[in-house]
């Protein structure tokens, strides 16, 4: 999923405003799926208070600082 997401990063063109619906449309898909992931990690991990819990892993923070900060243009 990482390197089909990188795939169409590198795909875009900065240096351009425009955006079709096909952009949109993979950003909204790759949002979903990351964020299925990190939904089944918390139910299946926990989200904090257990030992080994979503957020007391770092990269876990990392995700979820990541596809919360991507959720709030959204909206």
């Amino acid at each position: 999923m990482i390197i089909s997401n990188s795939f169409v990063l590198a795909m875009d063109d900065p240096t351009t405003d425009k955006k079709n619906s096909t952009d949109d449309f993979l950003d909204w898909i790759f949002l979903i799926l990351y964020t299925a992931e990190m939904t089944l990690k918390i139910l299946g991990f926990g989200f904090i208070l257990n030992k080994n819990a979503y957020l007391r892993d770092y990269w876990n923070v990392l995700d979820f600082i990541i596809v919360f900060s991507a959720w709030l243009p959204k909206f």
